[in-house]
Parts: structure tokens; sequence; C-alpha cells
């Protein structure tokens, strides 16, 4: 058993490692938060695993209660990304993460207080029905896409963390110690993930491969919750721009010859810059497409002259409806002649 423990606690400080290392890939996005909560879920991850294996210099009640302050933090990474649009996304960790880790853990804190720390955790079955519940409802928005196997890992890990507190199961130490392992594939599977978006996004050349690449990394990093809530505000974009090409969850809709999609994609491109505007920065956003649409916009048509103005959002920012304000058109009346014939 202590050969096990020292593994699963070396496979603890590589994850925290792993995690460290996936910072610049956050950089210029608002998931940075949800990369600090992982962050903190790893470190406290390891400090569970110290204590329960190598280490163990707490008593039974307080090393189950930080086992399951590890098993709740878990899960604040994926409900972090659920709030990660801008201008809400800092209030969002206090007023939402914050308390949502202090109701989950308040359960746990009241049995070791009422014992006076002599008696290990075990939740009843509504606190334990919140947490799977939370559990699930975090890990839906991943399936889908490049995460999928991921986010599934993650959930595994989040279940075998939160093991030495479910009364029907046994008070195993390898149990809990074995979510390090899959905590760790979960991380790697995630980097590569973002890693092989990055790649094809800096090796992108043309301007439909480059938003198909963004949108692809929006879709793994935010889920298919964020992702659908920007399809529909896409399709208003679409109905009220007259848009020539459509977006859907795999990128711009191609036309007859690149040239026309590349034109139809730059007409696209302000709006399509905005969606994404509340999640990326505007300096990371242009270093990614500005060099590609450079050319594009150099000559546009003049149909699509109107539709190069930035859409602003309406003063109602409610997701049932979008409205688009253009700059007002000056229509000039035809200029009145003299009928009379100069003579």
């Amino acid at each position: 058993m202590s050969a096990y423990a020292w593994l699963m606690t070396g496979l603890a400080a590589m994850n925290c490692w792993q995690v460290l290392r996936q910072r610049p890939l956050h950089t210029g996005m608002t998931s940075v938060y949800s990369w600090c909560w992982t962050q903190i879920s790893a470190l406290v991850l390891l400090a569970a695993a110290v204590l329960s294996g190598p280490f163990a210099l707490l008593n039974p009640a307080l090393t189950s209660g930080l086992q399951y302050l590890a098993a709740i933090l878990m899960l604040t990474p994926a409900v972090c990304l659920l709030g990660a649009r801008r201008p809400g996304v800092a209030a969002w960790q206090w007023f939402v993460v914050l308390p949502l880790v202090f109701v989950l853990a308040w359960p746990g804190a009241i049995q070791i207080v009422n014992s006076r720390g002599r008696i290990p955790i075990e939740l009843s079955l509504p606190a334990l029905s919140g947490f799977l519940l939370v559990a699930l409802m975090s890990t839906a928005p991943g399936l889908g896409r490049g995460m999928t196997v991921a986010c599934l890992l993650q959930l595994g890990t989040t279940l075998t963390a939160v093991s030495p507190v479910v009364p029907w199961l046994p008070r195993a130490p390898w149990l809990f110690l074995s979510a390090a392992s899959v905590q760790l594939l979960a991380t790697v599977l995630a980097g590569r993930c973002l890693n092989r978006h990055h790649a094809r996004l800096r090796q992108s050349a043309s301007l439909h491969q480059q938003t198909t690449q963004l949108w692809l990394l929006f879709q793994d990093i935010y889920g298919m919750i964020w992702a659908q809530r920007l399809l529909d505000r896409a399709r208003e974009f679409e109905r009220t721009e007259k848009w020539a090409c459509s977006l859907t969850l795999d990128g711009f809709t191609t036309l007859a010859t690149p040239a026309e999609t590349e034109q139809a994609i730059a007409r696209t491109l302000p709006a399509f810059r905005w969606l994404l505007g509340r999640f990326f920065s505007g300096t990371w956003l242009d270093s990614r497409l500005t060099a590609a649409a450079e050319n594009v916009l150099r000559h546009p048509p003049e149909s699509s002259a109107s539709s190069l103005a930035s859409p602003e959002p309406s003063r109602d920012d409610s997701d049932s409806s979008l409205s688009l304000q253009h700059p007002t058109e000056c229509t000039h009346g035809p200029q009145k002649t003299d009928s009379r014939r100069v003579r």
C-alpha cells in the first residue's frame, strides 16, 4: 500500500505540473478563470493524496473532509465555464462558483463540527444527490466534440474522489488515491486537444480555415451550450445582414468557389468577431483573423458595404431577441433641374 500511495502522490504532483503548463493555452480568453480553478483543484487533490497516503497526519474526520473538498473543487472548472461570458465572468466566481462550493461542503462541515472531529464524513442521500446532479450537469456541455473523452474521465475522477464519504462504499484509501491517475489522464487529453487546435489555427492560411478552427476551439473550451447560444444569435445576424453563408457547428458553409467563400465570410467577420469578443480578447482575435482578412476586405463588394459596420446589440441583451443597429444611411433625393431650355 505504501508504494501505491507514493505512486499516486507522484501522479497527483505530475497533474499539477501539467495544469501549470497549460496556462498559455488560455491567454486572452475568459477560460483563464476556469484554469485557475483547475489549478486549485489539482493542488487540493495533491494535498489530500499526501495526507491520505504517505503522510497520514490528520485524523480520519479531517482527512475525509479534505478528500470531500478535493471532490467538490473538481466541479468548479466546468461550472466556471457556464458563466464565462464578459462582462460578468468575474462576478460569476463570487456569486455562483464560491457559493456552490460552500453549499456542497456545508453538510460535511456540519458533521465534522458536531462530532468534534472524531467521525469521518458520511453524506446523506439528499446531499449526495445534489453533488451527483452538479457533476452530471457540469459534464454534459463538454460532450460531443474533442473534449468528450476528457470530460468523461473528469467525471470518473470526481466520482472516485467522492467515494470516501459515500456510506455504502468501502472506505479504502486506494480508491481515493486512484483518482490522481484518472485526473492526470484527463488533463493530458484536454491539453493535447487544445494544443492541436492552436497549432491548426496558426497554420491556417485562408479566412475560412481560420474561422473554422477558431469556432472549433471555442466549442471545445466553452462547450455545446455556449456554442448553441452563439449559433442562435448568428442566425439573427444572418437574417438581418443577408449573409451568403451560414454558421454551423462545423464552421461557415462553403460556396461555389473559394473566392466567393472568402468574400462571404469577410462580410460576416464583424458580427462573428463581436460574438466571440465576449469570450476572447480583441487583441487575441485580431492576431488570429486580421492578417487573413486584409486582402479580402481591401476591396469589398458594394452590396456588402453596409454589413461591414460592427454590429451592436440592443440594450436588451436577452437570449430570446437580438437587434442590430446600423449606421444611419443618408439618402438624397434627385437634384432639381431647370426644365427651361437655355436659348
